[in-house]
């Protein structure tokens, strides 16, 4: 299931934010434009998808999240998502959706609203209407030849798709599986010198596939060495060709009991494993290996971003984002990190945020949304307009300026230059209407 589309409103100083998703997009700034508030929001949707009634009801009344401007005080949290899926056993898109009320004085913390609609990845055909909830009732489709009419109660702080999974035989089932899985992958500011300390990378039995739960990088790629080698294969080799110097890393883990010649007394059905995961890299320029915590910072970093790539591809993520990656990679780098994070990603999409025009050089412009704070505090994100890109590009090349250059002359500049931007991105149409044909 791919991604394409996500909307949010409702959420901070988000104002019905609208973004579709190439395989790399980035999010364009200046500082406190909203670009972290809207990440953070896309993955708050993925989690409140994911949770349990408890959970969901928290994060309803999470006064951190609330919007607290003047113009969208009180308006509900809203999100949208469209994703290529055969999930019906055809190639099809699916609109799906949710809004909630968020807590209030005496009150507040209850889903007002669900919708999912498919359509057939091919001209002429429909959209078919899966889920509609409202206020009063929520509606599902029951049979393949049928209508949205048949009734589910699914109470005030749970999702309609969560509760028809319970249902047999419905022939969407595969469908409601995919959406109740959607994940994102997040990487903002990570301790890198924690997470790539082998010490830490202690195993033991019990533990899910999960880069979090892991909390060391060495471990993750020793076991991305034993289950996916030739994918583990793709990630040193994209880390070499970026740092050349690198002429090997070396991923190992050594099983404690076996060393320490401990043996059960007998045959056990069951034996623990306790491993101590350690990656060594040879360098051209060193006289011997040296462990991978011996890295730079930045090098570090890459690494990460690299190992979460792939991390989120085989374990069905999304979408990953990533929160300024100039930070790590020196300019002249960043169009082969982000050509290998593309590689390397396969069907998982990338949403990154950055405050330089680097990275926008790097990109398509139609990969850009151009972040903008209104001066009521909200802030929104535009795309290009697809008939003003060669405009756009022939400006660029009569002011002798990037890509990136030019979008961040004209944010940083006057209001006339901003104005002149404005002229190039999509105007503010409003989000789409839960299920409506707008979202294909």
């Amino acid at each position: 299931m791919k991604l394409l589309k996500a909307e949010i409103d409702g959420y901070r100083n988000i104002d019905r934010a609208s973004i579709g998703l190439s395989q790399i997009t980035a999010l364009v700034s200046e500082s406190g434009c909203g670009k972290s508030n809207l990440m953070s929001a896309i993955a708050f949707a993925a989690r409140f998808i994911s949770a349990d009634s408890r959970t969901r009801h928290q994060m309803m009344s999470d006064a951190s999240c609330v919007p607290m401007s003047r113009e969208n005080a009180g308006r509900d949290f809203r999100a949208d998502f469209l994703f290529l899926t055969e999930g019906m056993g055809i190639s099809c898109c699916a609109e799906y959706g949710f809004s909630f009320e968020w807590i209030r004085d005496g009150g507040g913390c209850r889903i007002t609203g669900e919708w999912l609609t498919v359509k057939e990845d091919r001209k002429g055909r429909k959209p078919e209407r899966l889920i509609l909830r409202g206020e009063g009732e929520s509606l599902y489709r029951a049979r393949k030849d049928g209508q949205c009419n048949a009734r589910i109660n699914a109470g005030g702080d749970g999702l309609v798709i969560r509760r028809l999974m319970l249902q047999d035989g419905l022939y969407y089932h595969e469908l409601l599986k995919e959406l109740n899985a959607f994940r994102v992958y997040e990487i903002r500011h990570p301790d890198t010198a924690a997470l790539f300390s082998s010490p830490a990378a202690m195993e033991r039995d019990g533990c899910s596939f999960d880069m979090k739960e892991r909390g060391s990088i060495p471990r993750l790629l020793c076991e991305l060495s034993e289950k996916y080698p030739e994918r583990y294969m793709m990630l040193t080799d994209a880390f070499r060709t970026l740092f050349p110097d690198i002429e090997g890393i070396d991923a190992r883990a050594m099983d404690l009991r076996e060393f320490c010649g401990i043996r059960p007394a007998s045959a056990p059905p069951f034996t623990r494993k306790e491993r101590v995961c350690s990656v060594y890299v040879s360098d051209a320029n060193l006289n011997q290996p040296l462990d991978i915590s011996v890295l730079s910072d930045g090098a570090r970093r890459v690494l990460l971003m690299l190992t979460a790539a792939v991390f989120a591809d085989t374990e069905g993520y999304q979408l990953l984002e990533i929160g300024e990656p100039e930070n790590s990679v020196h300019p002249g780098l960043l169009q082969g990190f982000l050509d290998a994070l593309s590689q390397l990603a396969g069907n998982c999409r990338i949403l990154i945020s950055t405050n330089s025009p680097y990275i926008a050089e790097c990109l398509s412009p139609e990969a850009l949304y151009i972040g903008r704070q209104e001066s009521s505090g909200h802030a929104g994100f535009s795309g290009i307009k697809r008939s003003k890109v060669r405009d756009f590009l022939d400006e660029c090349r009569r002011c002798g300026e990037s890509l990136g250059g030019l979008v961040f002359d004209l944010l940083s500049g006057s209001a006339d230059d901003r104005a002149i931007l404005s002229g190039y991105l999509e105007g503010w149409a409003g989000m789409s209407q839960p299920g409506c044909t707008g979202a294909w």
